[in-house]
């Protein structure tokens, strides 16, 4: 499973328990979504530093990602 992916369930499923705010997730979701299209069409040892970076920054940042969901 791609970061992406992740990210995309995990504000997926907070949509699902806050309705309240659907309207700005999924508008976030679609900004998230363009982005990693985006990100897909670098190179692949690009994507693949880009990936290291982000879960080095969100490990550093106290948010732990299990890629065995």
């Amino acid at each position: 499973m791609n970061l992406g992916t992740i990210i995309q369930s995990v504000i997926i499923d907070y949509i699902k328990s806050h309705n309240e705010t659907t309207g700005k997730v999924v508008e976030l979701l679609n900004y998230i979504d363009e982005t990693v299209k985006c990100a897909q069409s670098l190179p692949m040892p690009v994507q693949i530093e880009l990936q290291q970076l982000l879960v080095s920054a969100f490990v550093a940042n106290g948010i732990s990602i299990n890629f065995n969901r």
